[in-house]
């Protein structure tokens, strides 16, 4: 490719063999020799319209087989799908970036016995972030994984039946579905007699014999008999989804016991959890059973044991209780909802009755002697206990019922069960608090939760109890960009997703578009790969009074566009090519009357009655919003409607071209970003004004052209006056 003075110096590489493909750090490979011509597009058509991934589509030269044979030419450089590519452009000593993603596919193109080509198509991370689901075990494997635990339990679903049984002599014969296996311990129930009484067929039995259709047990009856009806039948043992011990359902009461809890089909403490949590109630929100005998911590005397809960009436109930042969201690629930210890009675932490998943942490550290007790992720008591225990670790541990009483049964839901056989550190329980907790949490900024989200998705990291997300960028006034940190507050406060939503189903990008939806911004990827998000104050302020229900906008005083962002075709700023430039004026952005419909809660709905004579009846209508209250949505609705109050004209496409004036264009083609704010003019075709454009308006798209041969690179744009208006 030859350089001509009218063109930037390109620049486009090829990382091969990334170790990881998310990291922007490649050992990248340069092949601008190579390019033949390229068309990026990126960014949205409308304010009103989702952004959608960046695409380019790029020739490359492969005459010598540069990209096909790479282990013959020495390079290594064979290209493949899912390798980073990225284009930069430097001018005047700047450097431009241009294009940042992945390679979807490539073609090859046969022009003759000597020449053939490549053309290849490429997508940045927007595209990946909606082709996952935001379930991923993986994620908490790497949180709850650690030195310091023993044993790690999700509970999955009891195998259960239904039946009917009778007894031949000694051998009951249970006609069923059957799941059970020999030597399984079953709890048979529900059975009745001919008068309709309970069956003497129903209690605790140990299989015999199994086959699909039946399973027996050997018992001695005085008197064979039938069941008449249906019964049902459960394993006492609750399948442990990840480790080998499996953990024992065990019954409420010492007689006649009720069958043991199963598990709900609904999402566990991990909001990206598909997997399901234990029902303690059995759905019927009396208390029926426990889980026990769920691990031995082994010889150590660093010991202890975290879970998460769910329920709203577990007041004055049992949460977990562990002995050591010689005692026992218990957490508990008080009256108002709040932890409490046997050994401190005291109320301890946050209530956790609100039906959130809570995450609860116990633990001993033998190096100081001291219990600690964590609630979602806050140390809230901590006691001596009188010296490092001399007499081992605690021999067993029990969830949802005192084992004094028998009948503290726990009225809710527990998950994620981890037994501890080191010493905790404060780190890796909030880590794993974190972790289990993401979504949920209340209170947090669009900002934040966004951050989240990409946490999820592997664009960032749990570390020390806080996020990493590097890559993320939040606009906090107009053309500034300041690299997210943890707990970064800007934007609107949101909702959390609450758990039993279906959010496993979703995909990251659902889940952003959805923050970036109710605080009326903008989530894109970045031109060299980091991603960036704009929230509806990026323009300006809008201030709502919540008293009054009225809003004011202030445009920014930053916004006075020149240089670079000055485009006309007078001759006074950046001038562009007139032919390709296509006005738009249609009602596309005027609403009389706006309607938010938020995750919780009845509509709220802004109306401007005063225009209605003079436009008539329209309504834009926003879904599923997860604004914190709503008076937050009606807040958003209000600024819509301000936003869509009269008709403006929009820039369907207006080009630059880099031949222009010899290059004098090419900062502003390459500088310009999605978002930026342009004042456009546009002079009256022939005498008249009439038809004139002179207004601010913002960067909604951007695509470039790059041709090799004849030498050119022509960038066109969209803009829309929205909502940079005064």
């Amino acid at each position: 490719m030859t350089q001509l003075s009218a063109l930037p110096a390109l620049s486009v590489q090829i990382a091969f063999n990334p170790t990881d493909i998310q990291s922007t750090t490649q050992t990248w490979t340069d092949v601008t020799a190579y390019v033949r011509e390229f068309q990026t597009k990126a960014g949205r058509q409308h304010y009103l319209d989702r952004v959608q991934a960046s695409t380019i589509s790029m020739t490359l030269n492969n005459r010598n087989g540069y990209f096909l044979n790479g282990t013959t030419n020495g390079t290594g450089a064979v290209i493949s799908v899912r390798l980073p590519i990225k284009i930069t452009a430097t001018y005047s000593s700047t450097t431009y970036s241009v294009f940042y993603g992945l390679i979807d596919s490539i073609e090859e193109k046969i022009g003759d016995a000597l020449n053939t080509d490549l053309i290849i198509q490429a997508s940045d991370f927007i595209k990946y972030l909606s082709l996952q689901t935001i379930a991923d075990i993986n994620f908490w494997k790497t949180n709850a994984i650690t030195n310091d635990v023993q044993n790690w339990y999700r509970p999955g679903k009891v195998p259960f039946v239904v039946t009917n049984g009778v007894a031949t002599g000694s051998v009951i014969t249970f006609t069923c579905n059957n799941n059970f296996s020999v030597g399984d311990t079953v709890i048979v129930s529900n059975l009745t007699d001919s008068t309709g009484a309970s069956s003497t067929l129903n209690g605790t039995w140990t299989v015999a014999t199994a086959t699909s259709t039946q399973f027996t047990v050997s018992v001695l009856l005085f008197t064979p008999t039938s069941s008449y009806g249906n019964g049902s039948v459960y394993n006492t043992v609750i399948p442990d989804l990840i480790a080998s011990q499996n953990a024992l359902y065990s019954p409420a009461g010492t007689s006649n016991p009720p069958p043991p809890a199963v598990a709900f089909l609904k999402n566990g403490a991990l909001i990206y959890d598909t997997t399901v949590g234990a029902d303690l109630t059995n759905g019927t929100g009396a208390p029926t059973a426990c889980i026990t005998s769920i691990g031995n911590p082994g010889s150590t005397k660093n010991f202890g044991i975290e879970f998460w809960v769910l329920g709203t009436n577990i007041q004055n109930t049992a949460l977990a209780v562990w002995n050591q042969g010689s005692g026992s201690n218990t957490i508990s629930v008080n009256p108002n909802g709040t932890v409490y210890l046997s050994n401190a009675p005291q109320s301890i932490g946050p209530s956790i009755t609100d039906g959130f998943w809570h995450h609860i942490a116990y633990f001993f550290d033998n190096s100081t002697g001291y219990f600690y007790l964590y609630v979602d992720g806050q140390s809230v008591y901590s006691s001596f206990g009188g010296g490092p225990f001399s007499n081992g670790p605690f021999l067993q541990y029990i969830i949802g019922r005192d084992p004094t009483t028998f009948v503290l049964t726990l009225p809710g839901y527990i998950d994620e069960i981890i037994v501890h056989n080191a010493n905790v550190t404060t780190t890796k329980v909030v880590n794993r608090f974190i972790a289990g907790s993401l979504l949920q949490r209340k209170g947090k900024s669009s900002a934040d939760r966004i951050a989240e989200i990409l946490t999820l998705a592997g664009f960032g990291s749990i570390s020390s109890g806080a996020l990493s997300v590097p890559n993320l960028y939040i606009g906090n006034s107009y053309q500034t960009l300041t690299s997210w940190t943890s707990g970064f507050v800007t934007g609107i406060i949101t909702e959390p997703y609450y758990w039993d939503n279906p959010v496993t189903t979703s995909t990251p990008l659902d889940l952003i578009l959805q923050i970036s939806d109710t605080d009326i911004g903008l989530f894109y990827q970045q031109f060299n790969g980091t991603f960036a998000f704009l929230d509806q104050n990026y323009f300006g302020t809008w201030t709502w009074n919540s008293s009054t229900n009225t809003g004011t906008w202030t445009l920014s005083s930053a916004i006075s566009p020149s240089g670079n962002y000055l485009w006309t075709d007078d001759g006074t700023g950046i001038p562009y090519y007139g032919p390709t430039t296509q006005i738009l004026r249609d009602d596309v952005d005027l609403w009389t009357s706006v309607q938010i419909n938020p995750q919780a809660g009845i509509s709220q709905i802004y109306t401007n009655t005063s225009a209605e004579p003079r436009y008539g009846y329209s309504t834009l209508v926003k879904s599923a919003s997860i604004n914190s209250s709503l008076n937050a949505a009606l807040s958003s609705a209000n600024y819509l409607g301000y936003i869509y109050k009269s008709p403006l004209a929009r820039v369907a496409s207006v080009e630059l071209r880099a031949e222009t004036n010899n290059g004098s264009t090419i900062p502003a083609i390459l500088g310009t970003n999605i978002y930026d704010a342009i004042n456009f003019k546009r002079s009256s075709p022939g005498a008249s004004t009439a038809g004139s454009v002179n207004s601010n308006m913002a960067v909604e798209s951007i695509s470039h052209d790059f041709q090799a041969d004849p030498g050119q690179w022509h960038a066109s744009f969209v803009l829309d006056p929205y909502p940079v208006r005064t």
